[in-house]
């Protein structure tokens, strides 16, 4: 193997793939990074055996090959070069890979490519595309959601169901639901549905900031291999500039059942208020350093009439207590509900929009959350209250 690169797009194809590198592990190999020199690219590619990640950069090959050289001390040498040229070349008999740029050189030892786990590239099953910027945004207003219960697995992924030309993804803890709803692409042939762990789309949501503005995220869905495989197009090119070519995400499914989610939004509501987004946000963020101490918990009375508001409140035996006004337009009968408000945060902090709409019926019933004015893309959180003391 022997091939040069610029050390800018090296650094940042180890940044990407040192993302499924195994911290701790009883398995020596996943601790390093597969370097393959094929063509005019090379491939990073590393696995903790839960995610996958295979990140190709531009490089000129002279020859090509492979080897398998620890993560940590690669990325912090090239890290450590300036922004230059970096030349690679690799012994073959006794694996040891030689860099050099500018007046810096180093020997690293490597071990054969062959001991390195395979990562799919996705060729077969289920497939649909959507943009990149609809992903990200999708996953934002999801992850949060989930649960971090390990006895749980159910409740640890974000459902992922295409039907037609509907892609729709959804997260729960058992306490608030996350539902998120786009269009894709192009209508897929056949309808399938998987359980992704939030945890592996949180990281395709880091990863995939670097990928080209508009592009096109390929996703599919291998039910031999019970993995989800995402494939991006990033902004570099064969010879200069931009971050990465191409990342290829793998991610193994959970094997469990998610809930029906759907039986548990409400159908109808009492009473509806529309406020500014970031004014509640932040009466909720000023109210929370109160309930700190009083389980997060905080209360909101929704008023109608002409001069409309929520009241945003939190009171603690030791701290003391705070109210906030929040102007709203409030129809229907009067309501005092309480939240947990963290959970309130946030839902608001992934909303983009100007104003958000909250919708309830009883204390001891659900609140539902949503933007206004998204478009046809829809958002919907579901929470349910807390009991007011």
């Amino acid at each position: 193997m022997n091939l040069s690169c610029l050390q800018e797009n090296l650094s940042k194809g180890l940044s990407v793939v040192n993302r499924a590198v195994a911290l701790r592990s009883t398995l020596d190999v996943l601790s390093n990074v597969l370097i393959t020199a094929e063509e005019d690219r090379l491939r990073l590619s590393a696995t903790n055996l839960e995610i996958g990640i295979h990140c190709w950069i531009g490089a000129e090959v002279a020859e090509e090959g492979g080897v398998v050289v620890p993560s940590r001390i690669l990325t912090d040498f090239v890290s450590s070069l300036p922004p230059e040229k970096v030349n690679m070349g690799l012994e073959v008999r006794t694996m040891k890979l030689h860099l050099k740029c500018g007046d810096y050189t180093a020997v690293i030892n490597g071990i054969d490519p062959n001991q390195f786990p395979e990562i799919p590239m996705g060729d077969d099953g289920h497939s649909m595309m959507v943009e990149v910027g609809i992903l990200q945004k999708m996953i934002a207003q999801t992850a949060f959601a989930a649960s971090a219960d390990e006895s749980r697995p159910a409740l640890m992924g974000i459902h992922i169901e295409v039907q037609d030309d509907l892609l729709t993804m959804a997260a729960t803890d058992g306490y608030r639901l996350a539902l998120r709803t786009a269009r894709t692409e192009v209508p897929v042939e056949s309808p399938f549905r998987v359980l992704v762990p939030a945890k592996a789309m949180a990281e395709l949501a880091r990863i995939s900031g670097d990928a080209k503005e508009g592009s096109l995220v390929q996703i599919r869905v291998s039910d031999l291999q019970n993995q989800a495989v995402f494939h991006l197009e990033g902004e570099g090119s064969s010879d200069k500039g931009g971050a990465y070519q191409e990342v290829t995400f793998v991610s193994q499914l959970i094997d469990a059942k998610f809930p029906d989610y759907r039986a548990i939004i409400p159908k109808e509501y009492e009473t509806k208020a529309i406020a500014e987004t970031q004014a509640l946000l932040k009466a909720i963020k000023v109210a929370s350093l109160f309930a700190r101490n009083e389980a997060n918990l905080v209360k909101l009375d929704l008023i109608p009439g002409d001069s409309g508001s929520i009241m945003v409140q939190a009171r603690s035996k030791e701290l003391g207590e705070n109210e906030t006004r929040v102007p709203a337009e409030v129809t229907g009968k009067g309501i005092s509900i309480g939240f947990n408000a963290k959970y309130l945060i946030d839902v608001l902090s992934v909303i983009d929009t100007l104003q958000v709409v909250l919708q309830t019926t009883q204390p001891d019933r659900p609140g539902v959350f949503m933007p206004l004015g998204a478009g046809e893309e829809t958002f919907t959180y579901v929470t349910m209250p807390m009991k007011l003391r």
